[in-house]
């Protein structure tokens, strides 16, 4: 003979039942019945949170997706590593270093900058998305970091390529 359960919905004492297994799957499988409502039958010591009793498990219906939050800092430096490419691309275009590769970097700032205007918007993600976002921090971070490294020997290079003009003039007019 099939079991007879009972169930109270959570956050009530009403107790409905008894009723056949598969009265209860069927009010599992509808979701008037969810996980965290308890349930009790011949043979357990106390009453039990739906989703934690084995033998009803299997006619659960899948639980939505938790939400959770972009990692801190994602949008900044996506906008940071978008707006950097965009000016790149620009000084790439007009100098004599390659107009094709100026506009491909232009065209990929700008689409970063699109996507990263896109995430803005959203306050929440699906929780198993939560490692893709933080891979994507940590590579536009990177990316990013870069940028500046890049930007701080450029810097270098032109103050040292100065002091060395500087030095080689004052040489030539005092040789003079």
């Amino acid at each position: 003979m099939d079991k007879l359960w009972f169930y109270t919905k959570s956050g009530t004492n009403e107790k409905q039942g008894p009723m056949a297994e598969s009265e209860l799957r069927e009010l599992i499988s509808r979701g008037e019945v969810t996980s965290g409502d308890l349930v009790w039958t011949d043979g357990m010591s106390e009453w039990q949170p739906l989703g934690t009793v084995a033998e009803l498990k299997s006619g659960m219906p899948a639980l939505p997706a938790v939400s959770a939050a972009l990692p801190d800092g994602l949008l900044g430096w996506l906008g940071f590593v978008a707006i950097m490419n965009i000016i790149y691309g620009v000084f790439m275009a007009i100098s004599c270093f390659g107009i094709i590769h100026g506009i491909l970097t232009i065209i990929a700032g700008t689409a970063l900058l699109a996507g990263k205007n896109a995430l803005a918007g959203v306050q929440t993600v699906d929780a198993t998305l939560v490692p893709f976002f933080d891979k994507l921090k940590t590579f536009v971070q990177m990316t990013g970091i870069l940028i500046i490294l890049g930007l701080v020997g450029g810097l270098i290079g032109i103050i040292l390529w100065f002091t060395v003009f500087a030095a080689s003039m004052a040489s030539a007019m005092g040789a003079s």
